[in-house]
């Protein structure tokens, strides 16, 4: 589980404001005590001390306020950023339309996950305004509860976006959405509290507990919001090319070879617990064995299902199923991903080419095909084997000697026709056995 961090400080607006103010003003760095200093003459001193430099957390979350970082961890100075001028100007003069543009761009530029001034112990890759923002496009509005649900169940439990929104959808048209205790602590949405006084968001005319983006928003950005991405890793798609054979690119320690593992999306959730299950058949096909290094993907080889190279320790076969145990190795290098992604593409692309030109080898002693099979007569004489099983090698990219077996026999002894025995083995390979 990564750990996601959002502002929990003043979304009020005219706190915003003066924090902008301050810098906007000085139009330098300010140190810490000067901006409290400051700041309590605009606000008042009524508050905790500790609460002041917090302040700053929104304005510097959107991209308005950039910070200098002490090797502990503390903010010594901030200065204000070009974009977070031109929003105090907005700000001063009253242009709504100008501030949404500078929202929208701040949605598309900025990383809220990680390596983000207003938040800067947290390192996640979920980006929480944008996660709210698709939740009202495809789902007609947001509450605080669901957006919590939704960063919970994405950030804490590795699900992905659409499980998670069905289970919202479903909430809506029955008893609603039980939030568990862990998700509580997200429900403090200071991010979308300050939208919605920055007038990008405004609040539903049926129900004060519902967000909904702002009609004017909606009039000239709507094609830009549905390019936004919820996962920091997707949002920049300027990483050179790379060269595919080098797949360990990217990893803290060289020296091994990693293959693409393809991982069910239901058992990303357990890859944290080092054990899961996956049919037989596909581990098979995809040439999983015990001590090989790999690193998980999704089924298409779009992502990274993990940010650690993993050494599988154990394949145990249960009925159509191994159970398999992992041992987590190292870290990867986040911004690399997309190039690890390309590189074990190509490495999958290149196995399956090999797996079928070493089968197609194969079946030149594949015709006697009546020792093997022990077929005592057979009505089908003018099926060639070979051929067969080099069409059902392009069609399912993989066969199993049990499932070579059976489709020959099948056909030979007129058992089923080419297609019904090609369904029946995709049919086995979703959990029944032959």
């Amino acid at each position: 589980m990564s750990k996601i961090v959002i502002p929990k400080h003043s979304a009020d607006v005219y706190e915003m404001n003066a924090v902008l103010k301050i810098h906007y003003e000085a139009n330098d760095w300010v140190k810490g005590a000067d901006f409290k200093q400051q700041l309590t003459r605009l606000i008042g001193t009524e508050q905790y001390p500790s609460s002041y430099p917090k302040k700053a957390q929104i304005p510097a979350y959107f991209g308005f306020i950039e910070s200098k970082i002490s090797n502990g961890g503390r903010v010594t100075e901030r200065r204000i950023t070009e974009s977070g001028k031109r929003m105090y100007e907005a700000i001063l003069s009253g242009d709504r339309l100008a501030k949404q543009r500078l929202i929208m761009e701040a949605l598309e530029k900025i990383v809220f996950g990680r390596n983000n001034a207003g938040c800067i112990s947290s390192d996640s890759d979920i980006e929480p305004p944008a996660l709210l923002i698709k939740c009202i496009l495809d789902a007609g509005y947001c509450t605080a509860n669901e957006y919590a649900y939704l960063v919970w169940a994405m950030n804490d439990n590795c699900r992905n976006y659409y499980e998670s929104l069905s289970d919202i959808i479903q909430a809506r048209n029955s008893d609603g959405l039980a939030i568990p205790a862990e998700a509580s602590d997200y429900k403090d949405w200071k991010p979308a509290l300050a939208m919605l006084r920055w007038e990008f968001l405004k609040k539903s005319n049926d129900n004060n507990q519902k967000v909904v983006l702002h009609p004017e928003v909606m009039e000239h950005f709507s094609d830009r919001l549905q390019k936004l991405k919820v996962y920091n890793i997707d949002k920049f798609d300027d990483i050179e090319d790379t060269n595919s054979k080098d797949i360990n690119m990217g990893i803290a320690e060289p020296g091994f070879i990693y293959k693409p593992f393809k991982i069910n999306d239901e058992n990303i959730k357990h890859i944290a617990s080092d054990h899961f299950q996956q049919a037989c058949a596909d581990i098979d096909q995809q040439n999983i064995f015990v001590g090989d290094q790999v690193l998980f993907v999704d089924r298409q080889i779009t992502h990274l299902a993990a940010y650690y190279g993993y050494l599988v320790e154990t394949l145990k076969k249960t009925g159509c199923n191994y159970e398999i145990a992992i041992k987590k190795q190292y870290a990867i290098n986040k911004k690399k991903e997309k190039e690890l992604v390309a590189a074990l593409k190509a490495a999958d692309e290149s196995s399956v080419n090999i797996r079928i030109a070493e089968a197609v080898k194969e079946l030149i002693n594949y015709d006697n095909y009546e020792m093997q099979l022990s077929v005592p007569g057979k009505s089908n004489l003018d099926i060639l084997p070979a051929y067969l099983i080099i069409k059902a090698l392009l069609e399912l990219r993989y066969l199993t000697t049990i499932e070579q077996d059976y489709l020959v026999y099948s056909l030979l002894n007129g058992k089923e026709t080419y297609s019904d025995a090609i369904i029946s083995i995709r049919t086995s390979r979703e959990g029944a056995c032959f």
